[in-house]
């Protein structure tokens, strides 16, 4: 699919040129270029033929911005290219596609089924209301409300906005059977059964430490962090939240997620991870088993922050840090926002999402998605 208007967009293309370098035994390449069809894509998984699930948190049914019509959309990326529709773009609900999750088998009666955080308002009005989990069935091209968070604590007024989905519970543990998910504007931590209950886990307020944290990520630590490997963990900024003024770059700090009672507020030290993280199969050349993780650079949109007009710096990155800690450069001359990558084989996807559609009110199509191949 190429939007009919593509040409007016070349100015865009301009400020959002393909500049991105990669180590030698490398190809690199343009898959899905910015002022086509995209705003705010983030890449999710591959399927076994190949294809890469790609949500989008921008896109209405027409072009422009109607602040009373949802955004967002689902859509799959065939090998070839092409770009196939699950969800058209406004058809998702009132509110946003953000990094939609495959449940495991093991979460009840709904392995298989995908879990997507969504806005219960358009916009950036809708960023900071109600969120609810969206629960997609497989073969459906619907999005049905599974869960409705509660309001918590008193920071952000208790609102359970800017929601962002964590992670299923792993199986034989205390979680299987749970899901978490996470509000910067409450810095809260959900749990959310397969039954569709839900309980605040943990408020990250003053009665749990002394200075707030912005869940952003919820995840279970990679082999990369040594004896910590395996433990639930939650990264974020500390001391601030969503609706406060974001720093030019944004700063993640780690801690393991246990609950209020247990909760140690000393950040983890010496680890690497970033917005987006990923571990390279066999395949990518001597990078297989590395951790890779994005650096945004001075692109900061994980708050409520409008970006500046004009061009991005290019300055994000894609690092890679091996088992024995050394961290390097693989992919540079980025535009940052939220870098998203998966892999499959030899091949890597990478999703730049740049300024951001629904807090940063930038309804232009500057989304693009890249290809990096290891080529021996």
């Amino acid at each position: 699919m190429r939007a009919a208007d593509f040409a007016e967009y070349e100015w865009l293309r301009k400020q959002c040129q393909f500049r991105m370098t990669v180590p030698e035994g490398f190809t690199a390449r343009e898959v899905i270029p910015v002022g086509d069809v995209l705003y705010d894509p983030q890449l999710c998984w591959f399927e076994e033929d190949g294809s890469a699930i790609v949500s989008d948190i921008g896109g209405q049914r027409q072009r422009g911005w109607d602040p009373e019509a949802g955004h967002g959309a689902l859509y799959r990326l065939r090998p070839n290219d092409e770009l196939e529709t699950i969800v058209a773009p406004g058809e998702g609900g009132a509110g946003s596609f953000i990094r939609p999750k495959l449940a495991p088998e093991w979460f009840g009666s709904y392995g298989g089924h995908i879990f997507i955080a969504g806005q219960s308002k358009p916009g950036r009005v809708g960023a900071h209301s109600q969120h609810f989990l969206y629960r997609l069935a497989p073969g459906s091209s619907t999005a049905e409300v599974f869960a409705e968070l509660p309001h918590s604590g008193s920071i952000g007024g208790g609102v359970p906005g800017a929601m962002m989905p964590g992670t299923f519970g792993a199986k034989g543990t205390e979680h299987e059977g749970y899901f978490f998910a996470q509000s910067m504007m409450n810095c809260t931590v959900y749990r959310i059964s397969a039954q569709g209950a839900v309980e605040p886990f943990i408020v990250f307020d003053e009665k749990t430490t002394p200075k707030p944290i912005m869940p952003l990520l919820i995840f279970y630590a990679p082999p990369h962090w040594g004896e910590l490997a395996g433990e639930l963990i939650v990264g974020g900024p500390w001391g601030t939240s969503f609706t406060q003024k974001a720093s030019r770059r944004l700063s993640m700090r780690y801690w393991r997620l246990s609950g209020p009672e247990t909760f140690d507020p000393t950040p983890l030290e010496g680890v690497a991870y970033g917005t987006n993280t990923g571990i390279a199969p066999e395949g990518f050349g001597g990078f297989a088993g590395d951790l890779f993780w994005a650096d945004e650079g001075t692109a900061n949109m994980m708050h409520e922050t409008r970006a500046a007009d004009g061009a991005l710096e290019y300055d994000a990155k894609i690092m890679h840090t091996g088992l024995d800690g050394r961290t390097a450069p693989f992919a540079e001359n980025l535009q940052g926002g939220s870098t998203s990558f998966i892999f499959d084989g030899r091949r890597m996807l990478i999703a730049s999402l740049r300024k951001s559609y629904a807090t940063g009110e930038y309804h232009e199509p500057d989304g693009s998605i890249y290809e990096v191949v290891h080529t021996g």
